[in-house]
């Protein structure tokens, strides 16, 4: 059985990972243009046709 220390710092860090997931919500909410997208159309990904990103 876990100590309450152990809980309690557990708790602390799913609340700060919690924090870093979420701190940018209200400015993607109020954002109008999130970025441009980038598509590859020629490669499919294999080995012999990587991706390519600029």
């Amino acid at each position: 059985m876990k100590s309450y220390e152990e809980n309690r710092n557990n708790h602390s860090r799913k609340k700060e990972q919690f924090a870093v997931l979420t701190k940018y919500i209200n400015e993607l909410e109020d954002a109008e243009v999130f970025g441009e997208w980038v598509v590859d159309r020629k490669n499919d990904g294999s080995p012999e046709r990587p991706i390519q990103f600029p």
